[in-house]
């Protein structure tokens, strides 16, 4: 009897132990559950929040670099042509008059000019410039010029530093929109806008380029060229390429 006792209680000992690492187990997984479930829920949103950051950064640093570099550059572009254009008066003039002192001695035309208009009703000779002070006005002219000149090639090749550094911004924009494939409108928005900024003075550009060659490549003494490149200067011209009313918007013009 006590053999058969013993045997039944192992047995029932054998049994129980299942039972109770069935229930601990069971016990045991949703608690190691619970705690993966929450580190999901901060996981998911801090790239969010991330991406928005990346976005806005991105967006200031492209607004930057076009109203600081690129549109600054524009502007310097158009006062170095209004200047060409107000020296190249002054050679004309100053050929004539210059020209005019080579002329035959009984002529007296060239004592009614000036530097810029003629001047009527003074006979006096002394009043004018003499030969040696024309030609002195003429040297220093030709000088600034020239000086001009290559100021124009200088800001040209700046003018497209500028736009090359745009359309890194604008690809960098684009990499983190593609990998982030966010469906928020503000982002979709500044993409847009930067999207089309970027094509806008892409085209831009262009002109720029081919009036600076125009200037580059016209005679000295040719003041309607610069005159006419001054005028097709200006991005609010009525044929223009950029919308100035968006740049306006993006606080990149006054």
């Amino acid at each position: 009897m006590d053999a058969y006792q013993q045997f039944m209680l192992a047995g029932t000992g054998k049994q129980a132990t299942p039972n109770k690492t069935t229930t601990s187990s069971k016990k045991k997984t949703p608690e190691t559950l619970s705690p993966i479930n929450n580190t999901n829920n901060p996981s998911s949103t801090t790239p969010n929040r991330s991406a928005l950051r990346r976005y806005t950064a991105i967006y200031q640093t492209f607004c930057r670099s076009a109203q600081n570099d690129y549109l600054h550059h524009h502007n310097e572009l158009e006062r170095i042509l209004q200047s060409l254009l107000n020296v190249r008066g002054n050679l004309v003039v100053e050929e004539k008059v210059l020209s005019a002192y080579t002329m035959d001695c009984n002529n007296k035309s060239w004592m009614h000019y000036g530097l810029r208009n003629r001047v009527k009703g003074i006979p006096s000779v002394g009043k004018y410039l003499v030969k040696t002070d024309v030609q002195l006005a003429h040297h220093y002219d030709l000088l600034q010029h020239e000086k001009l000149l290559a100021l124009l090639r200088r800001f040209g090749k700046k003018l497209y530093k500028a736009h090359c550094a745009l359309g890194r911004h604008l690809d960098e924009m684009l990499r983190h929109h593609l990998s982030v494939a966010a469906d928020d409108d503000a982002c979709t928005q500044s993409v847009d806008q930067v999207n089309r900024v970027y094509h806008e003075l892409s085209r831009e550009l262009y002109h720029c380029q081919k009036l600076l060659e125009i200037v580059l490549d016209s005679d000295m003494l040719d003041r309607q060229v610069v005159g006419r490149c001054c005028k097709e200067w200006r991005l609010d011209r009525a044929s223009g390429y950029v919308d100035v009313g968006l740049l306006r918007s993006m606080n990149l013009m006054n």
